[in-house]
């Protein structure tokens, strides 16, 4: 607890740091088409989950049975999984669904946390080793502004409210590796923290969505909860602005 505490105490105020040019700030435009992407997303996958759940397969449970044929290997298989599709590009909604089906929400959830936080970390460590030049000169002036903002700030709390914000976006992973002003072992404690109430959210949400009419699943408070969960790292991060990193302890 004590290093737990040393890192949310140590950075500088956040407010130190200038704001960054307006020419690399994102258009309106852009926002909004991102924005519809992400919806257009969230809604196919809805619908081929309806679709895939028809199946004999997944009705009587045979994806659990394909899972329980790896035996021990199993959880070992699921997390290298997860790993590699957060490497890849892959929406860890997909993975955690697949393991909340074959493991259960609970089992499921933990496991997808542990791989899609393993790959986190080593599209940081690609980032950070193996493609830093190739990706800061892509995101050009913006990546030096989020690097430099970060680090001024209380990079531990900065890092946890980032991720209910982003989740486990891929680009988010490798550029946060590229600009180098996050240490391995902040990045991966602020990673895994920050991708808890998500990770579980999702896992309980397929379960849900396995056993419940669309109805019954459009009416839980589990789904008005994902939004509160990024409004909850919205506000924790506008505090970080306002405020020196030593007084949030």
């Amino acid at each position: 607890m004590r290093g737990l505490r040393r890192l949310v105490a140590r950075g500088e105020p956040a407010s130190a740091v200038p704001p960054a040019p307006e020419e690399a700030a994102e258009p309106l435009l852009s926002r909004i088409l991102r924005r519809a992407r992400d919806v257009l997303i969230l809604v196919a996958l809805i619908a081929a989950t309806r679709y895939l759940s028809r199946f004999d397969f997944v009705q009587s449970g045979r994806i659990q049975e394909i899972i329980q044929r790896l035996g021990a290997a199993a959880p070992l298989a699921f997390v290298s999984l997860c790993v590699v599709t957060t490497i890849t590009y892959v929406p860890p909604t997909l993975p955690i669904g697949l393991g909340s089906i074959a493991f259960g929400p609970v089992r499921g959830g933990a496991l997808s946390l542990v791989g899609i936080s393993l790959g986190a970390c080593a599209a940081y460590l690609l980032g950070r080793h193996a493609a830093a030049r190739l990706i800061t000169r892509l995101q050009g002036r913006r990546a030096e502004a989020i690097g430099a903002w970060i680090a001024r700030s209380n990079s531990f709390a900065c890092m946890v409210s980032l991720r209910l914000i982003v989740f486990c976006d891929p680009t988010f992973n490798y550029l946060t590796g590229a600009t180098r002003r996050i240490t391995p072992r902040v990045y991966a404690l602020g990673t895994f923290l920050g991708l808890i109430p998500r990770t579980f959210m999702i896992s309980y949400f397929f379960d849900l969505f396995m056993k419940s009419t669309m109805r019954d699943l459009l009416t839980n408070p589990l789904v008005l909860a994902f939004p509160l969960v990024r409004v909850a790292g919205v506000l924790l991060l506008t505090v970080l602005i306002k405020r020196p990193a030593r007084e949030i302890v």
